[in-house]
Formats: structure tokens, C-alpha cells, sequence
């Protein structure tokens, strides 16, 4: 069918585009697929996110798409010591080691 499918804990995700080298993000343990656009948290505790980015879902500082996985923003830097990732319908999220909770979406970021 052309597409590659990644799976965790019985959950099966779809990358549209397998051609698409990831192979320095092979330290993955974590993948949330949303609507339009997917997530991976890395061993070393930062978030990868690509496809669909109109609405600021990918939280890179772009409002459009990419098939090369990037790093999440934050204000001081990269999103680091991460937990746990969700990619929503249109929003993304991840809580991280201390504690904190991020969420973006359409170019709105919320920390707690």
C-alpha cells in the first residue's frame, strides 16, 4: 500500500510517506497520531513532530507542513524532559518529568 506502520501497545499509526528518512530518531518511544499530524517523544526527553502544521499544532514556530520530523519550541528553547505526548484533532500535548503540562494549538501555547 506504500505506507509504513509504526506500532506501540497494540495501537497501529500510519506514515504517509515511508520514504521519508527518520533514522536519527531511533531512540523513539512514544508515537500519538492525530487528525493530521503526529508526534514522537525521544529516549532522551524531546518531542519530534511533522506532517500537517497550519494551525501551529507541530509547535516548531511555523504555521505549515512538513515530512521532515522537528523539534517542539518552547520560549526557553526545545521542549525537554518529556513523559508523555498526545496529538489531538487540532492541538498537541506533553507533560514532562517535573511535572508541567504544555499544550499548542493554532498558534496558542498553554503551560501549567
Amino acid at each position: 500500500s506504500g505506507n509504513l506502520l509504526l506500532g506501540q501497545d497494540s495501537l497501529v499509526y500510519t506514515v504517509q510517506n515511508p520514504n521519508t528518512s527518520i533514522e536519527y530518531l531511533n531512540n523513539i518511544y512514544a508515537i500519538s497520531k492525530g487528525e493530521n499530524h503526529s508526534l514522537f517523544a525521544t529516549l532522551d526527553g524531546y518531542v519530534y513532530s511533522l506532517e500537517n502544521g497550519e494551525l501551529g499544532q507541530l509547535g516548531n514556530g511555523a504555521y505549515s507542513n512538513t515530512e521532515i520530523p522537528t523539534l517542539v519550541k518552547t520560549e526557553d528553547g526545545y521542549l525537554k524532559n518529556v513523559l508523555d505526548i498526545s496529538a489531538g484533532n487540532k492541538s498537541s500535548m506533553a507533560v514532562t518529568y517535573d511535572g508541567k503540562s504544555y499544550v499548542w494549538w493554532g498558534g496558542r501555547r498553554w503551560v501549567n
